[in-house]
């Protein structure tokens, strides 16, 4: 997330709010749609592209990717 962009300084919570809307609208287009014969990764792609599109219009400068923060350590759900 961008501390700043043309529009000038971004907010934590201003960001995390709006994230967190854009994550839920994502959430709701990418999953309904889905099955339970529906690839998992599928359903993933769906919601990324999906949280991208929307941040980024509700965010300039924001941008969602398939990479972890090399800072976090990445846990498996599941066998």
């Amino acid at each position: 997330m961008p501390l700043e962009n043309e529009r000038g300084p971004i907010s934590t919570e201003w960001a995390q709010s709006r994230s967190a809307r854009c994550a839920n609208l994502a959430a709701q287009f990418a999953f309904e749609a889905i099955t339970p014969a529906t690839p998992l990764v599928l359903a993933c792609q769906s919601f990324r592209t999906t949280y991208d599109t929307t941040l980024r219009e509700v965010i300039a400068g924001a941008m969602v990717t398939t990479q972890c923060d090399r800072r976090t350590t990445p846990t498996q759900v599941g066998p």
